[in-house]
This record gives C-alpha cells, sequence and structure tokens, in this order.
C-alpha cells in the first residue's frame, strides 16, 4: 500500500518517470498498480501500452466499475470511441453523480453515432447542472438526430432564454423550427444570428429561402446571392459577372444552372422576359435538358460541351436580382380541369442524391397501394427504375431518357402523381393536370400553398399535415381518385 501511494505522490507532483520505474520494478499484481503504470505510460503518450495495462488492471479488480473509467478516458485518447463507450457504460452507475463524466459519455457517445445513449447521458448531467448550456446543446443534437425536434426545440428555446445563446445555437434553433414549420421562430432566431454575425453564410442562406416563401421576393433574391459563397457551389470563370443592374445588351451572357433539375425548369421562366428583351444568352445546364429546352428554341449547351467566348456570365438563379426581373411565373390563369382520367403517370422518387431526398419522399409503399387500389386506371411509371411486374405499371422511360422525352410522355397523360422533384416543375411549364404529394415544411418554392399551388395553377398540393407524417396526405389522394373515377 505504501508503494501505491509513493507512485501516486509522485504522480501528482509530474514526477512521471519516477512513478514509471517504481510500477516496472514491482511485480504488477494489483489492479491500482497496474491503473498507476497505466497513468505513466498515458502521460507518457504510450497510449497502446496504457490500454494493455489498464484492462489488466480490470480483470484483476474482479471487473469493479471503478477501473473502467480510466479504460474508457485511455481509449477515447486514443481516437477509440466505440471502445470507449463500451468501458465508460460499464462505470456509468459508479459515476451516475459525476457531470464531467456523464458529459464525456454522453459526447463519445454523440460520436459514435449512439443517439439514445448520450442523450441520457445529457438529461442525467442536466439533472446535476440544469442552467449549464454545453450539455443542453449537446441534448439538442442528439434529439434532432433521434428525430425528435420537439424536444430540441425546447433544448435551442431554453439556451436562448438563459441568454447564453451563440450564433450557432440560433442557427441550429432556425433549422429545427423550420422543419417543424414554425417560421415564426425560425425567423426570429435567423434574425438575431444574423445581427450576431452578418457573414455567417449559412444563416444568410436560410434566410434568403425564408424571405422568397413569405414572397418578399426583393430582399429575397438579393439575399439569395449568399449561396454562392457556400462550400461546393458551383462557379465558373469563362467571363466577367454581370453586374446588379448593368445593361445586359453589352454582349452575350453565359446563364449557368447550378442546381438541380428542377430549380432549372423553374427559373428557365425568366428565360422568356430575356428573348421579349431581345438579350443574347447561351443556358449552361445538364445534358438532360438540352434537348428540352432547344424544343422551345432556348439555346441550351450541356455541361460537357465545349463554350465558346461571352461577354458576360450570371447563374441562372441570380437573374431576377441582377436584372430586376418581376417573376413571370406568378400569373393568375385557370387550372385545366380534369373531366376524367384514364392514364396516370406516377413519380414516386426525387434523385437519391439529393440530401433531403428522404424527407420528400414518402417511400414506394404508399405508392404502391394506390396503385393496387386503384386499378381502373392505367398507370405510367415516370421514374426510369423497374417496378415489379405484378403492378401492372407501363415502363417507358429509360435511364437514357432526357427531359424531352419526359415532356413527350407526361403530355399523353391525364394525370401526373408525383414528389417534389424536377417532373413538378416540368409537368407545371407543360400545363398539365398534376397532383403534389408534397412534405411539411416544403421547399420555398411552394410557399405557404397548401391546396392549389400559385406558382403553377394546373398544381394540386396535397400536403402533409405534420413533418415526416404521410397518412393524411394518402387518403386524400385516395379519396381525391375515387372522386375523379366517378366522373
Amino acid at each position: 500500500m505504501n508503494l501505491i501511494r509513493t507512485i501516486q505522490s509522485h504522480i501528482r507532483n509530474g514526477e512521471i518517470g519516477k512513478a514509471a520505474q517504481l510500477c516496472k520494478s514491482s511485480p504488477l499484481d494489483s489492479a491500482d498498480l497496474c491503473e498507476s503504470y497505466a497513468i505513466c505510460l498515458s502521460s507518457m503518450g504510450k497510449m497502446d501500452e496504457a490500454i494493455i495495462q489498464q484492462k489488466k488492471a480490470v480483470s484483476l479488480s474482479s471487473n469493479d466499475p471503478r477501473f473502467y473509467k480510466n479504460l474508457g478516458t485511455f481509449y477515447a485518447l486514443s481516437q477509440q470511441p466505440e471502445q470507449a463507450l463500451k468501458a465508460w457504460i460499464s462505470c456509468k452507475e459508479v459515476h451516475k453523480n459525476d457531470p464531467v463524466f456523464l458529459h464525456n459519455l454522453g459526447t463519445t457517445a454523440l460520436k459514435s453515432n449512439q443517439f439514445q445513449t448520450a442523450a441520457e447521458c445529457f438529461v442525467d448531467v442536466l439533472k446535476l447542472d440544469p442552467t449549464a448550456p454545453a450539455p443542453k446543446r449537446a441534448l439538442a443534437l442528439a434529439y434532432v438526430q433521434l428525430d425528435e425536434n420537439k424536444k430540441a426545440l425546447e433544448c435551442y428555446i431554453d439556451i436562448e432564454k438563459s441568454q447564453q445563446e451563440s450564433v450557432q445555437d440560433l442557427y441550429q434553433l432556425a433549422l429545427v423550427a423550420r422543419d417543424l414549420d414554425q417560421l415564426d421562430i425560425c425567423r426570429r432566431a435567423l434574425e438575431r444570428a444574423l445581427h450576431k454575425e452578418p457573414t455567417h453564410i449559412e444563416a444568410q442562406y436560410e434566410y434568403a429561402q425564408l424571405l422568397l416563401r413569405e414572397h418578399e421576393n426583393t430582399k429575397g433574391f438579393a439575399t439569395f446571392e449568399w449561396r454562392l459563397k457556400r462550400t461546393g457551389a458551383p462557379s465558373y470563370n469563362i467571363a466577367p459577372e454581370l453586374s446588379i443592374g448593368e445593361n445586359p445588351k453589352g454582349g452575350k451572357i453565359l446563364i449557368y444552372s447550378e442546381q438541380g433539375a428542377g430549380d432549372t425548369l423553374h427559373f428557365s421562366s425568366y428565360l422568356k422576359i430575356l428573348d421579349e428583351q431581345h438579350i443574347e444568352y447561351d443556358l449552361l445546364c445538364h445534358p438532360s435538358l438540352v434537348r428540352y429546352f432547344k424544343s422551345y428554341n432556348i439555346s441550351a449547351i450541356g455541361f460537357n460541351q465545349p463554350l465558346a467566348s461571352y461577354w458576360r456570365q450570371c447563374p441562372l438563379l441570380s437573374l431576377p436580382h441582377r436584372l430586376k426581373l418581376d417573376d413571370p411565373t406568378q400569373n393568375t390563369s385557370l387550372s385545366p380541369y380534369i373531366k376524367s382520367a384514364k392514364h396516370i403517370g406516377l413519380c414516386w422518387t426525387g434523385s437519391p442524391s439529393f440530401a433531403n431526398n428522404h424527407l420528400r419522399t414518402p417511400g414506394f409503399n404508399h405508392f404502391e397501394k394506390l396503385i393496387k387500389d386503384n386499378q381502373t386506371f392505367e398507370w405510367t411509371n415516370l421514374v426510369p427504375d423497374h417496378l415489379d411486374a405484378d403492378l401492372n405499371v407501363k415502363h417507358v422511360l429509360t435511364p437514357q431518357s432526357d427531359y424531352l422525352d419526359t415532356a413527350h410522355l407526361i403530355k399523353s397523360l391525364d394525370l401526373v402523381i408525383t414528389v417534389d422533384t424536377s417532373v413538378a416543375h416540368l409537368c407545371g411549364q407543360l400545363n398539365i393536370p398534376t397532383w403534389l404529394i408534397l412534405h411539411r415544411p416544403p421547399d420555398w418554392r411552394w410557399f405557404h400553398d397548401e391546396e392549389r399551388s400559385s406558382l403553377y395553377p394546373n398544381i394540386r398540393i396535397f400536403k402533409q399535415k405534420t413533418p415526416r407524417d404521410w397518412t393524411n396526405t394518402f387518403l386524400n389522394v385516395q379519396h381525391a381518385l375515387k372522386e375523379l373515377n366517378a366522373r
């Protein structure tokens, strides 16, 4: 026992070499001695050897949970979070009143994607210290990962009320509120975040979309320019950028699409204004859109084609701001009435590469039930993927099909049912009767529309009542199909 005390005294005084020498000269036949040696080895940066000695301490102590704490620490220092997590969980009960231990356990659980364990740890920390902002932030992150956004929102609001909020806290509060469709809270949080840090790129980007959703187009499109500063934003160096308010008739402009096909189709409406004003331009876009645009006499070039020289360049989504253009899609034309429908097209998913595709795509099982319950209609798949032959769905498109092929197919249909993807915008431009299956909260382009799109009057909206719950949405679609079948 005296030897252990001497070694521990050396460790406390920073005399690691002396402590290590005493450990090595002893038989290392007790858990305390092995742990002391492990601490020495850890202090000398020999983490692998430290772990070996600490595991020996655990075995010599008949798995006494006290010795798991340092084992977890050594694993964590060795960048082995999953092993650290296992060790710390083994001694959680012993250290249940230690907020530092619980916080470390929760943080490691977060890193290991063990979100339920992380949440439980941070809840325990907050029982010991209810006002601490760090565990509340971490708890909010765990709740977001667990898809418990209401609890996450409560955490961020508590942090805000405590006046200990950071810019990042406000930004995260805005995202959670947005996902819960609580836009007043979202706006307040973004405006406070931007007051503190006006150059926060992601907050500006979210704020722009919120403004555009509220039809505040002038400020919205000006703020939307921040998207060009985001990591991964496409950029070209073909010609000088078209400036705000610059006379666009100084030469030919390269207008390049920058986001998905749906965005390109939506904002291509502004090209009509350029044509009316006799402004020369080429549209650089995805190759699958080239033939479609050319069929409307739009000079389109695929990303894979060589480029000529240009006087100026401009992102497609910047046209409204830089040229001060009114939105040509806002109109009061009547939507086409569906007298009867026999042929229905179905677009049941967007691009899997889109980060939020899981939010806008309900899952094919919902559409499968629509097909099986409504066999009086002839169904056509608008997604290149082939479906089960038993479903009796017509397949026309292939992975090689482009948007002109899709447009020709859509024109042959009586009705299209689609999720929020490029096909919805294509149908909107073609003025084909369309039912849009829309998630909540939706993309800003659908504004606050609940039943009929103000962007495209031919689109009827079936929107979620609550985020991530499609049950009522598809019940409404089923009811609408029955009404249609009765005509």
